[in-house]
């Protein structure tokens, strides 16, 4: 009877504890799942935000350049046919050379006030009227800029368009300056990014048209993706879904990441196989079914995947946040931080000084030297600024080669620090492949306020009087410092 009843008590007892380990298990097993899941969410959003940021980042460079054209147009020239054939060569000269500097872009055209084509390296006297760029800048004052979607041009090459607003005194509409960039210019970024073997990066226009993809599927670039899921976010005004679907190109079921590029006409999806981002939790379920009993060794692993799932998170925070070249704060970041600094300018009365500096002659390097060189040149620009600017200072590589600086300073010392910066990136020597040995030059455009005011103009404010200032001395020669002040309000 006590053998019997040991018996009973022994077998519950280690009912209890099977029961007990397997519910432990189980619930080891579901939370296991939602972090993977959450994981793969965050590494999603990560993923597609950075893509749009360099999207947006590479769009803002080639408006740089489109500025400077349009500061070179005279819209009294824009004629069709030109009476002076001189007149008009001269100006085609001046958009090809500065359409050279913009990679990826094939065509440059100026157009008149009725969208004809006066100048271009394509066809002259096309009529641009219907297309996308001149209806949206023709018909509405206050765009200064479009980009448009993926379309045919008139030379047959499926490309995008980025195109700049001309106007008269009166502001009224004179014409437009526009750059053509095939697509290489997308499949450009994304073919730099590593993914999983059946992971998929697709970027697509509001169209549905693909752009770029990668893995790059044979007549997959220039078709519309054909999927109800995809059609509802671009008819929704939704930053960022995500949704399980088989995708529509090479047929393989993937989760979903899709970001619109703010300001763009463009979506980033970025996509994960579920047998890869599910890999080690399925793991996980094999070694926890067949080692029930190892509760601790279980309990050990679970903690070093969980360590390594807040590890890999942290990680596309970061990225999500510095210039993988210089380290420095990427533009998203450095507004973030710039903001902070100006609403406390704001409060406690102080001045503020904004400086923008772009690297001389930055393409002629990469041309004469190679794209590792300028790397390094970049690098090393960054290093020099550095070592003259202190831990208060906020620096930040803007795009390309242009790096922004915000000074919780005034106007003199503003001065100062940008002359100490320029003498310092004087002394910089890059050596290319070849150990041949160049210099480096630097002009510095920046912007003060004055310190009592009750306010501080907003970030983008003080960027536009910089970049100005960069822009007047770029046209005094470049290698040199140029500054404005302007008073906050009374």
């Amino acid at each position: 009877m006590i053998n019997d009843s040991f018996r009973r008590s022994s077998l519950l007892l280690c009912s209890l504890f099977c029961l007990g380990v397997g519910l432990i298990t189980a619930v080891s097993l579901h939370y296991g799942y939602a972090q993977v899941r959450d994981s793969a969410e965050r590494s999603l959003q990560h993923s597609s935000d950075l893509i749009a940021e360099w999207i947006v980042g590479a769009f803002a460079a080639s408006d740089y350049v489109l500025r400077d054209i349009a500061g070179h147009v005279d819209t009294a020239q824009l004629l069709y046919p030109h009476p002076e054939p001189e007149t008009r060569r001269r100006l085609t000269r001046l958009l090809i050379d500065k359409q050279s500097t913009v990679p990826h872009a094939f065509l440059v055209s100026a157009l008149n006030a009725e969208c004809i084509v006066t100048h271009s390296n394509a066809i002259i006297g096309f009529d641009a009227s219907e297309r996308e760029y001149c209806q949206a800048l023709r018909d509405d004052p206050n765009r200064q800029t479009v980009v448009t979607q993926g379309f045919i041009g008139h030379t047959g090459q499926l490309n995008v368009t980025q195109a700049r607003r001309l106007v008269l005194d009166q502001g009224e509409f004179a014409g437009l300056v526009a750059i053509a960039l095939d697509l290489e210019f997308f499949s450009y970024r994304i073919e730099r990014i590593e993914i999983a073997p059946k992971a998929s990066i697709a970027i697509i226009d509001h169209q549905g048209m693909v752009l770029a993809r990668k893995p790059l599927q044979e007549g997959a670039v220039g078709q519309t993706v054909e999927s109800s899921t995809v059609a509802a976010f671009l008819a929704s005004q939704r930053p960022f879904a995500l949704f399980n679907m088989r995708s529509p190109i090479d047929g393989v079921e993937r989760w979903f990441g899709a970001r619109r590029v703010a300001g763009l006409p463009f979506i980033v999806i970025v996509g994960l196989a579920p047998d890869e981002y599910m890999q080690t939790w399925r793991l996980q379920v094999l070694v926890s079914l067949s080692m029930l009993l190892m509760l601790w060794l279980l309990a050990i692993i679970t903690l070093r995947k969980h360590w390594a799932m807040l590890q890999q998170s942290a990680q596309f925070a970061h990225m999500a946040r510095e210039d993988t070249l210089t380290r420095l704060p990427n533009r998203r970041y450095f507004v973030e931080l710039a903001e902070r600094e100006r609403q406390k300018a704001r409060r406690q009365q102080t001045p503020l000084s904004l400086l923008m500096l772009d690297v001389d002659q930055f393409k002629q390097i990469n041309d004469l030297h190679g794209h590792a060189s300028g790397d390094r040149a970049l690098v090393a620009f960054k290093d020099a600024c550095s070592s003259v600017l202190r831990e208060v200072d906020i620096f930040g590589r803007w795009g390309g080669d242009e790096f922004v600086v915000l000074l919780p300073e005034g106007y003199n010392t503003a001065r100062a620090v940008a002359e100490r910066v320029r003498s310092a990136v004087k002394q910089i020597r890059v050596h290319n492949d070849k150990q041949q040995v160049f210099q480096l030059r630097t002009t510095i455009g920046f912007v003060s306020t004055v310190a009592g005011g009750a306010s501080v103009p907003p970030l983008d404010e003080l960027l536009s009087h910089a970049d100005r200032a960069l822009y007047a001395a770029k046209q005094a020669g470049r290698d040199q410092v140029h500054g404005v002040q302007i008073p906050t309000d009374p």
